[in-house]
């Protein structure tokens, strides 16, 4: 109905019901009430006719289905509908980007947690970070008079992006276009594939895990913390029974000191000096600055390290040929090393000298079992015992699985020597002090250093089959890698 064809005065009202009641609308026209103006209220009062009567004054929406008692005489009949105004535009994070520093703390034990307190928030390519949620046009009300009330609609927002991250044609996701941590820079979110941390990987921060392309570490990596990267890691301070773990190269300024000590890489490994049992191994070539002091070091590519690189005690693994100014000590350290060999090689061949002597063993030991369970049994006929017949049996089934195994490691071992044999044409160059105590294998040699030597090279001799060592010629002096 038109407002303004309407009968109620906004201060009088209108009267209805032969003028028992005086009907006023409120100053909002939201609502409708009747006022009684004798004692009877709405005793004896016919409600369709009452209701009629309302009508025909104006209110044209949201009639109560009983009228509502407000007291002092006063009775809603009318309610309109509020208009709900749109709600605005949002971002809905689907990664939070915000940093945790507080440290965990275990419910059960209530031992705190330093190690991991989630300094870096790690996404992936193509990960979806953000969404823009689109503002609502509201609903619209009605008022007791019939009239559309418009409701506003929600304010839109803008998807802010930095770099490192991609927003859709539809303006509605975002998403990371690389791999690395997930920050907001000046109120922008952005991925970045670079991550530096300025001092010590300590209990202030814990654990440095990096989806990104390089991870920087200015300090030290403190004993019991762990430094991981997805790309490159440098380090510039040195790691001291900690762990560094990187899908590529890896760079460490100072020492890798103590046995708890592992830097583990895909990429090439530069260190300046390790010492005390570490554990080191790239699928790269490892550039020696100073000296392996008592560690295990499995390479897959070459060691470098002829200015001033030295391998004194462990174990050395090495795919390719190593280069180093010294190898061995004074004392004549027992120094073990190992040329022509992948490190996964090595540990295959590791585990078959664990397993072969095993299985052997045990089949040995089936075969004697057997042998003298049936001479009992031929010896005493139908007085063989049950046990003993229930035993001979069990043993004879497993007999055939024992000496598959062996057959199979047999020809593993076969194959693999094959794979040592053709290991043969590293060397290793040794330009300054070759010291006794010093045993290299290649290929299927092994050979242990007797006397100290000087700018020499230790080479498998096709014509012999043994490993040969002979002075340095002056052309592999000049030609010979540096670091």
């Amino acid at each position: 109905m038109d407002e303004g064809k309407n009968s109620i005065g906004q201060d009088t009202g209108a009267l209805v019901y032969d003028g028992r009641f005086v009907l006023k609308v409120s100053r909002d026209k939201m609502e409708a009430h009747l006022i009684v103006k004798d004692e009877l209220g709405l005793k004896s009062v016919d409600m369709a006719r009452l209701k009629n009567e309302i009508q025909e004054a104006g209110v044209a929406y949201g009639f109560l289905p009983v009228p509502e008692d407000l007291g002092a005489n006063v009775f809603a009949v009318s309610r309109g509908r509020r208009a709900v105004n749109g709600e605005a535009g949002k971002i809905k994070m689907h990664v939070s980007a915000s940093v945790v520093r507080k440290p965990k703390v275990d419910p059960a034990t209530g031992k705190v947690d330093f190690h991991s307190l989630g300094s870096i928030v790690n996404v992936n390519k193509g990960q979806i970070l953000m969404e823009k949620i689109p503002p609502t046009p509201g609903v619209a009300g009605t008022n007791v008079l019939g009239a559309e009330i418009p409701a506003k609609p929600g304010k839109d927002c803008k998807m802010k992006s930095g770099p490192g991250i991609e927003v859709d044609e539809s303006d509605t996701l975002a998403r990371a276009t690389l791999d690395g941590k997930f920050v907001v820079v000046d109120g922008r979110p952005g991925v970045y594939g670079e991550h530096q941390h300025n001092g010590n990987v300590d209990v202030e921060v814990g654990n440095l895990v990096f989806g990104g392309s390089l991870l920087t570490v200015k300090g030290e990596v403190l004993p019991g913390f762990a430094v991981k990267c997805k790309g490159r890691v440098e380090i510039g301070a040195g790691v001291n029974n900690a762990l560094v773990m990187a899908g590529d190269e890896i760079i460490i300024k100072g020492g890798v000191v103590g046995e708890d000590a592992e830097v583990r890489g895909i990429g090439d490994l530069t260190v300046d000096f390790v010492e005390n049992g570490p554990v080191l191994e790239t699928r790269g070539d490892l550039y020696l600055r100073d000296y392996l002091l008592q560690s295990d070091t499995r390479v897959a590519g070459s060691i470098f390290g002829r200015e001033n690189g030295a391998i004194i005690g462990g174990t050395t693994v090495c795919g390719g040929s190593i280069h180093v100014k010294d190898l061995g000590g004074d004392a004549e350290v027992v120094t073990d090393v190992t040329v022509g060999m992948k490190p996964d090689l090595a540990a295959r061949k590791e585990r078959l000298d664990e397993a072969f002597p095993l299985w052997s063993g045990r089949m040995n030991e089936v075969l004697k079992t057997v042998t003298g369970l049936q001479k009992i049994k031929k010896e005493q006929g139908r007085n063989f015992p049950p046990e003993r017949q229930e035993k001979l049996e069990k043993y004879n089934a497993a007999m055939p699985k024992i000496m598959e195994r062996v057959e199979k490691l047999q020809n593993m071992m076969s194959a693999l020597e094959e794979e040592i044999d053709q290991a043969i044409n590293e060397s290793v160059y040794v330009y300054g002090t070759l010291y006794p105590g010093v045993t290299v294998r290649i290929g299927p040699g092994i050979r242990t250093v007797a006397n100290t030597e000087s700018g020499m090279v230790i080479h498998f001799d096709l014509d012999t089959r043994q490993i040969h060592i002979r002075k340095m010629t002056p052309e592999e002096v000049d030609a010979g890698p540096g670091v």
